[in-house]
């Protein structure tokens, strides 16, 4: 039997992950999608004390994606099957894209991708790092090789638009090259997350829970947490429909 570490484990990372994810959902979905729409039809006005709730919600709620790109590291690592591993986010990606698209777009976008798809290719662009360190020998060909894989992912990305683009990409790259040192590779991941937009300040926040991390599994989540991001955006799209119903029959 393992002896337990003081700190959080891999699972009580999850739940805090999940817990920032849906804090920012509840804003993107139940605020902006759904109580700025009957004001934008001009039958309604929203408080600003909406504005302020949505403004702390998504600001919270970038704490998630580097935790999220993180324990994709550490997932991929540990996983006793790599392809496996790319079966189920594949899976996962494709099941919770129509509940993306309809929650945050009201209808299906084919330009704009669930971030799921943006950790899958990262999962593939670090198989491929993995298979060049096994069988490349040369230098130059090794850094060529690394080089073209993230060009390749970061261009893939964009290509189909997924969420977070080629920055989401490079978060997972830079996490996977520095991993021995999980709170710099956070803190390298936020800088990148700010190049995309100066939103992404409270990223940084996501170093706190990486530097208490015990390097222990923790509970045996793994299947709550693939079904946690498609069911949680189904029930916010059913309640943004609800308010969205109730706010046009108060206009």
């Amino acid at each position: 039997m393992s002896e337990k570490r003081m700190g959080l484990s891999n699972s009580s990372i999850k739940i805090i992950a999940c817990v920032f994810m849906l804090m920012d959902h509840i804003g993107g979905v139940l605020i902006e999608r759904k109580l700025y729409l009957p004001m934008q039809l001009g039958i309604g006005e929203i408080k600003e004390s909406w504005l302020i709730l949505d403004f702390v919600l998504r600001s919270i709620g970038r704490i998630a994606f580097p935790l999220f790109c993180f324990l994709l590291v550490e997932g991929f690592y540990h996983t006793h099957s790599k392809l496996k591993y790319m079966r189920n986010l594949g899976i996962l990606a494709v099941l919770s894209e129509i509940p993306f698209d309809y929650a945050f777009f009201g209808e299906w976008n084919m330009h704009y991708q669930n971030v799921f798809f943006t950790l899958l290719i990262g999962v593939i662009a670090m198989y491929g790092f993995d298979r060049i360190k096994e069988r490349v020998k040369s230098p130059l060909i090794f850094c060529m090789s690394y080089l073209f894989i993230t060009f390749l992912a970061c261009g893939s990305v964009v290509v189909i638009g997924g969420d977070y683009s080629a920055y989401g990409i490079l978060c997972i790259i830079v996490i996977y090259f520095f991993r021995e040192k999980p709170v710099l590779s956070v803190g390298l991941a936020c800088i990148i997350l700010c190049l995309l937009s100066i939103t992404e300040l409270p990223a940084f926040l996501a170093m706190i829970p990486v530097a208490f991390y015990n390097h222990q599994r923790g509970l045996s989540l793994k299947y709550a947490f693939y079904l946690f991001y498609p069911l949680h955006i189904m029930l916010l799209y059913g309640l943004s429909l609800l308010i969205f119903q109730q706010n046009i029959r108060m206009g």
